[in-house]
Formats: structure tokens, sequence, C-alpha cells
């Protein structure tokens, strides 16, 4: 198939269309920031940006609005005009900063906000109809100061697996010198394209007995999507069909470097269950105290990284997306009972999380499969599952992304996510 041409909407990409308005579909972004430990200019970047365009083809995308209202997504050439239009390098100057305050606090926060609006100014320069999709900054800090590269991203051509085999990417053709080689001269592509990716999961969803036994094994894990439902915050309709918040606030928390270590390396292991499972438990316990009665339920969104979406059904589908780059992301809906248990008791908790853990792990291929079901799933238990989860109305989104490394990226439309030293040769 070629990997040229107009492609399905995956599961994700068609709950994004879905909720975001028309103002919001470009800003959507992530980004990260990494430090050139030696010179680089900004040709030698546009000429690695262009490669992993070249190689990566969901960053030749364009998403377009139809006349109908709906969404289509395509996927354009190889070919240099593609390529330059959908990824975008451009040079920022930050020196002066450190120049002019002799303060070297005051002159680091005064970098940092030049950093974010520099981010900034990356953002809003993004376009998912006609391109650029990526841009890179190659940010100047002064004599003895590493340079910084600030690259962002719209969110439907990438992920956090995707800023991994990026970067990596990047850095094996700096190492290989392929960065100093003629614009003209072609990147090998990775296994399979983003076309014929979605593809599959689409027949696969609609005609494999796989899918099909998912379905019927979702059906059971969401029930009906009447019975037992808490649903503590209050919705409104508005005009467009959507259903909004009547009331919205803001609350962030940050565990200390020793309790998150403790968390992470031991809580599981102490209650016989992953981090994942722990922190799913937590949520439980916590509709428990804010008012949900015993034996009621809440809808809980929750997110895998999706690459495993045709696990058993297409392995070379499932080994290619490893090293693709794109939007994978997976969302499922479980329904998480309220609980309340005696939290002084570590058989109580074990057994909290032992229920969990279960439910966890009854979820087809990590939760993969549950949006394709939804999708495109063409039995009598897929239409089921449509239904329980549009009458259920999750009322909670949990998102656990793991142990990250200095790599990492963030969902943001704001600011450059994180920092890694970046070592071309």
């Amino acid at each position: 198939m070629s990997e040229v041409g107009e492609c399905p909407l995956t599961p994700i990409e068609s709950w994004f269309f879905d909720h975001a308005t028309s103002s919001s579909v470009q800003s959507f972004n992530q980004s990260v920031c990494v430090e050139a430990s030696q010179r680089v200019t900004a040709s030698q970047v546009r000429s690695a940006m262009h490669r992993l365009a070249r190689r990566h083809d969901a960053w030749r995308s364009r998403f377009d609005r139809t006349s109908s209202g709906s969404w289509r997504h395509a996927v354009l050439s190889r070919e240099a005009s593609s390529v330059s239009s959908s990824v975008m390098v451009s040079e920022a100057d930050v020196s002066g900063v450190w120049s002019s305050m002799a303060d070297a606090s005051e002159a680091s926060a005064a970098e940092r906000e030049a950093m974010r609006a520099i981010a900034d100014e990356a953002h809003r320069s993004l376009d998912v109809s006609r391109g650029p999709v990526a841009r890179a900054v190659v940010v100047d800090r002064g004599a003895g100061r590493r340079q910084a590269v600030v690259i962002v991203a719209h969110h439907l051509v990438v992920d956090g697996v995707s800023w991994r085999v990026l970067l990596d990417d990047m850095e094996r053709m700096w190492s290989s010198s392929i960065a100093s080689a003629s614009e003209g001269e072609e990147s090998e592509s990775v296994g399979m394209s983003w076309r014929e990716w979605s593809s599959r999961l689409v027949i696969a969803a609609a005609s494999h007995e796989s899918m099909r036994s998912d379905a019927a094994v979702w059906q059971s894990l969401v029930g009906s999507g009447d019975e037992s439902w808490w649903r503590p915050f209050a919705e409104r309709s508005e005009s467009d069909g959507r259903r909004s918040w009547r009331v919205t606030a803001s609350s962030m928390r940050e565990l200390d470097e020793e309790t998150t270590r403790r968390l992470i390396e031991q809580a599981g292991q102490a209650v016989g269950g992953r981090i994942d499972d722990v922190l799913v438990s937590a949520v439980s316990l916590a509709v428990g105290r804010c008012g949900g009665s015993s034996g009621s339920r809440v809808g809980v969104m929750l997110e895998g990284h999706g690459r495993d979406a045709l696990s058993g059904i297409d392995e070379e589908a499932s080994e290619s997306a490893s090293e693709m780059v794109g939007w994978f992301t997976s969302m499922f809906m479980l329904c998480v009972g309220a609980e309340s248990v005696d939290e002084s008791s570590a058989s109580s908790v074990r057994g909290l999380v032992k229920r969990v853990k279960e439910q966890l792990r009854s979820a087809p291929r990590r939760g993969s499969s549950q949006g394709l079901v939804r999708r495109f799933g063409t039995s009598s238990s897929a239409s089921a599952v449509r239904s329980a989860c549009d009458r259920a109305s999750p009322q909670v989104l949990f998102n656990y992304l793991g142990q990250w490394d200095e790599s990492s990226s963030s969902s943001s439309s704001s600011t450059a996510a994180s920092s890694r030293q970046w070592c071309p040769s």
C-alpha cells in the first residue's frame, strides 16, 4: 500500500476531533527542549528535521475539514516541497539576558521566560491543515552556554513514545553524518506506513474474530451504562451538542523525591500490584471519600500507549509500531467502584488493590481495543459497548505516564517541556 494518500481516522484522532473546538484544534501540541554539546547551525538542524519527515510519514500529515464537517487525514509525498512545508526551523537569541543582568538567579529566571516565549511562538506557528506540523528553534544562549533546540509538534503526529524514537533517530543521523548530506538524499522509512497501520486497525476491528471476543469482554466490563452510576460533576449541554462542566477548578499536588521513589519502587510490591494498580486503587478510594455510596460506580477513562492494539492479531503491525512516530494513544473506560476500606489495615488495602488489579488485567490488549470496538466494531457486543460508554459519561480521566527520563515530553500548548543533552558528533 502506498504511504501517500488519505488514511482512516484512528480512534484517538476521531476522539480528538469530536471534542476539539475550531479554536483549539491547532493548539494541542507537545514539545521538548534539547541541548547541543557542540555548536550546531540552523541548516544542520533543518537537514535533520527534513530527514525525520522523510523517514516518518506521520510528520507529513495534513488534517482537513470537509464540507460536511467531518475531518480527513492525508499523508503527503516525500517531495521536497511537502517536506519543507511540514517541518520548519528558525533561530532565536537569548544571549543578551546574561550580559544584561549581574545576578545569576535573576538571569536564569529571565532566560526561562524568554525560552517560554520562544516556545509559545513556535506552538502558535503550527497548522495541521496547511503545515507545518512540527517546528524546531535553534536558540543561542550566549558564550560559554550550550545552545538549546526547542522542538514542538502537534499531538496528532507525536506522542510520548514517539519522542524517544525521534530523538534517537536524530542522534543517529548526526553520529553518522547524515545531517551534512545533500537535501535530496532519501532517508530510509520505517517498516510500515501510517496509512497501512490505520487501515489494518479498521480491518481488524471490523472483521477479526479476536476483536469480536474483545467486544464481548468489554461488554461485561462496562455493563449497560445505566446501573448504579455516580455522577458527581454537573454537566450541561452546549448548543453544538457537546457536553461541558458547570464548574471547573484546578488543583496541583507534588510529591517530594523520596516519597515519589517509595511510591514507584515499593508501594506496588508491598500490596501485591504494580504502580498503576496502586494509583487506580487510590482513585477508587477518592471516589468513596467524595460521596460515592457503597456499591456505586464511576466511569473512569484511562490511557495507554496504544501500540499493542493489534497484538496477537497482526504481529507485523505490532512490531512496526515500536519504531513508528505518530499519535497511538488508546483511551478506554472502566467502571471503578466507590471503595471505603480501613486504610490502616494492610490486608484491606491489599484486597482493594487485588480487585483493581484483576479488573485492569481483564481489559483486552491493555485497553487498546476498546476504542477500536467502539469506532469500527460491527458485532452486537460492539454496539452494546458503544451505547454503554456513551450513557456512562466518564467522570474521571486518569493518566499515568510511567517513569520518564530527561528525554520525556509533555502535552502543552505553551512550554518547552523538558531538557536532554543532545550530542551531535
